[in-house]
Protein backbone atom coordinates (compact mmCIF):
# COMPACT_ATOMS: atom_id res chain seq x y z
CA UNK A 1 0.00 0.00 0.00
CA UNK A 2 2.86 2.22 0.70
CA UNK A 3 5.13 1.73 -2.06
CA UNK A 4 1.79 2.19 -4.40
CA UNK A 5 1.14 5.66 -2.67
CA UNK A 6 4.78 6.55 -2.96
CA UNK A 7 4.80 5.70 -6.82
CA UNK A 8 1.83 7.86 -7.03
CA UNK A 9 3.88 10.65 -5.75
CA UNK A 10 6.20 10.29 -8.31
CA UNK A 11 8.72 8.34 -6.96
CA UNK A 12 10.68 5.64 -8.91
CA UNK A 13 10.20 1.86 -8.35
CA UNK A 14 13.91 1.22 -6.52
CA UNK A 15 13.55 4.31 -4.38
CA UNK A 16 10.20 3.79 -3.36
CA UNK A 17 10.70 0.06 -2.89
CA UNK A 18 13.94 1.31 -0.54
CA UNK A 19 11.80 3.75 1.00
CA UNK A 20 8.65 1.04 1.67
CA UNK A 21 11.45 -1.57 3.02
CA UNK A 22 12.62 0.86 5.47
CA UNK A 23 8.90 2.11 6.48
CA UNK A 24 7.86 -1.66 7.43
CA UNK A 25 11.15 -2.24 9.22
CA UNK A 26 10.01 1.03 11.36
CA UNK A 27 6.77 -0.13 11.73
CA UNK A 28 7.62 -2.90 13.25
CA UNK A 29 10.18 -2.06 15.65
CA UNK A 30 7.53 0.13 16.54
CA UNK A 31 5.34 -2.21 17.50
CA UNK A 32 7.63 -4.11 19.13
CA UNK A 33 8.52 -1.09 21.61
CA UNK A 34 4.89 -1.01 22.18
CA UNK A 35 4.79 -4.36 23.41
CA UNK A 36 7.76 -3.24 25.91
CA UNK A 37 6.02 -0.30 27.27
CA UNK A 38 2.98 -2.28 27.58
CA UNK A 39 4.94 -4.70 29.84
CA UNK A 40 6.82 -2.39 31.56
CA UNK A 41 3.14 -0.72 32.47
CA UNK A 42 2.11 -4.34 34.01
CA UNK A 43 5.29 -4.34 35.79
CA UNK A 44 4.78 -1.13 37.24
CA UNK A 45 1.33 -1.64 38.06
CA UNK A 46 2.05 -4.49 39.54
CA UNK A 47 5.64 -3.42 41.76
CA UNK A 48 2.99 -0.13 43.01
CA UNK A 49 0.44 -2.92 44.05
CA UNK A 50 3.22 -4.92 45.99
CA UNK A 51 4.35 -1.36 47.57
CA UNK A 52 0.95 -0.45 48.69
CA UNK A 53 0.59 -3.62 50.46
CA UNK A 54 3.99 -3.67 52.06
CA UNK A 55 3.31 -0.12 53.38
CA UNK A 56 0.00 -1.11 54.42
CA UNK A 57 1.45 -3.99 56.38
CA UNK A 58 4.45 -1.95 57.95
CA UNK A 59 1.93 0.90 59.06
CA UNK A 60 -0.40 -2.35 60.57
CA UNK A 61 3.04 -3.72 62.51
CA UNK A 62 3.51 0.11 63.43
CA UNK A 63 0.14 0.62 65.32
CA UNK A 64 0.22 -2.71 66.56
CA UNK A 65 3.86 -2.14 68.29
CA UNK A 66 2.24 1.34 69.84
CA UNK A 67 -0.50 -0.48 71.18
CA UNK A 68 1.72 -2.80 72.94
CA UNK A 69 1.70 -5.55 71.24
CA UNK A 70 4.20 -8.68 72.04
CA UNK A 71 3.89 -10.65 69.12
CA UNK A 72 3.06 -9.10 66.06
CA UNK A 73 2.77 -11.80 63.96
CA UNK A 74 0.08 -13.81 66.19
CA UNK A 75 -2.20 -10.12 65.84
CA UNK A 76 -1.99 -9.60 62.46
CA UNK A 77 -3.04 -13.56 61.92
CA UNK A 78 -6.30 -12.22 64.32
CA UNK A 79 -6.61 -9.09 61.65
CA UNK A 80 -8.61 -8.79 58.48
CA UNK A 81 -6.17 -7.46 56.87
CA UNK A 82 -8.18 -6.81 53.29
CA UNK A 83 -10.41 -4.36 54.99
CA UNK A 84 -7.55 -2.35 56.37
CA UNK A 85 -6.67 0.43 54.18
CA UNK A 86 -3.87 3.03 54.31
CA UNK A 87 -4.89 6.90 52.73
CA UNK A 88 -1.10 8.61 53.00
CA UNK A 89 -0.37 8.17 56.75
CA UNK A 90 -4.12 7.23 58.05
CA UNK A 91 -5.02 3.53 58.60
CA UNK A 92 -8.76 2.69 58.17
CA UNK A 93 -10.27 -0.36 59.06
CA UNK A 94 -8.02 -1.23 61.94
CA UNK A 95 -9.76 -2.90 64.65
CA UNK A 96 -7.22 -3.09 67.80
CA UNK A 97 -9.32 -2.75 70.58
CA UNK A 98 -11.60 -6.34 68.63
CA UNK A 99 -8.21 -8.27 69.41
CA UNK A 100 -7.20 -6.64 72.40
CA UNK A 101 -10.66 -7.81 74.03
CA UNK A 102 -10.36 -10.81 72.60
CA UNK A 103 -6.93 -11.92 73.23
CA UNK A 104 -5.64 -9.38 76.05
CA UNK A 105 -2.33 -12.17 76.28
CA UNK A 106 -0.85 -10.68 73.40
CA UNK A 107 -0.65 -7.32 74.45
CA UNK A 108 1.27 -5.51 77.08
CA UNK A 109 -0.34 -3.52 79.81
CA UNK A 110 0.52 0.34 80.12
CA UNK A 111 2.48 0.75 83.19
CA UNK A 112 3.50 4.34 83.94
CA UNK A 113 7.09 4.42 85.28
CA UNK A 114 8.30 6.88 87.82
CA UNK A 115 11.32 8.77 86.61
CA UNK A 116 13.57 8.33 89.13
CA UNK A 117 13.48 6.27 92.45
CA UNK A 118 12.49 9.48 95.04
CA UNK A 119 15.26 8.94 96.89
CA UNK A 120 17.34 12.21 97.22
CA UNK A 121 20.41 11.99 98.63
CA UNK A 122 22.03 14.28 101.04
CA UNK A 123 25.82 14.56 101.52
CA UNK A 124 25.99 16.96 104.90
CA UNK A 125 29.81 17.33 104.03
CA UNK A 126 28.76 19.26 100.99
CA UNK A 127 26.00 20.70 101.81
CA UNK A 128 28.26 22.44 105.02
CA UNK A 129 30.57 23.94 102.24
CA UNK A 130 27.94 25.25 100.19
CA UNK A 131 26.28 26.87 103.51
CA UNK A 132 29.48 28.47 104.53
CA UNK A 133 30.26 29.59 100.52
CA UNK A 134 26.77 31.04 100.51
CA UNK A 135 27.54 33.24 104.30
CA UNK A 136 31.24 34.30 102.30
CA UNK A 137 29.42 35.99 99.79
CA UNK A 138 26.73 37.42 101.60
CA UNK A 139 23.73 35.49 99.76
Amino acid sequence: MILEQLEEMGLCAEIAAEIAEQFEKAEAERNSLLEVVEVLKADAKKTREENEKTACLAAVEKEILLAGGRNVKAILALLTLEEVVLNGEILTGLDLAKVQAEAPYLFQEHVEKLQGTGYRGTNKKKNDISRAFKQALGR
